[in-house]
């Protein structure tokens, strides 16, 4: 007998493989989409909405690591400590990359929200640098893991 549309069998798993690899490509189609437009707002001349696309880069690519095992969280700082949780406390991952990450959570809370607070162009480039090499270490972790979808970003051309 057909089960109704948008529930499933009793015992049949919430999320596929199928359907785990399509919300990692996803995630790291986004991530790495971000990390671009972070560039490109830096060469625009706005330093403050580059921090926040580059740490929006960093925050797809971990929740895309995450969905590897079939975790999600409901917020920013859920991610954060799954992240910690199952990947760095772990030692799956080096503690510099959930480092870089909280990093440029707060950097971004205080570009977006704080009116007194603003990056210069060479500050925001420091925090981009870093976003885009945590970000070569998390695709290269995809890839070891067999997640082929974790091709590395186009590079720009100097």
């Amino acid at each position: 007998m057909p089960h109704p549309a948008g529930h499933r069998r009793r015992g049949a798993p919430a999320v596929t493989s199928e359907s785990r690899r399509a919300n990692v490509e996803a995630e790291v189609e986004k991530g790495q989409t971000s990390l671009r437009a972070a560039r490109a707002l830096l060469e625009l001349g706005f330093p403050d909405e580059c921090v926040g696309r580059a740490y929006y880069g960093l925050f797809h690519l971990v929740c895309a690591v995450l969905l590897t095992e079939g975790l999600e969280a409901r917020s920013h700082p859920g991610v954060d400590h799954l992240f910690n949780l199952h990947f760095v406390r772990g030692g799956r991952l080096d503690s510099g990359l959930a480092k870089a990450f909280a990093r440029l959570a707060q950097f971004r809370l205080q570009a977006d929200y704080s009116r007194a607070f603003r990056f210069s162009r060479e500050g925001a480039e420091e925090e981009l640098v870093v976003a885009e090499r945590a970000a070569a270490a998390l695709l290269e972790f995809l890839r070891a893991g067999g997640w082929p979808s974790a091709a590395p970003a186009p590079r720009r051309e100097p």
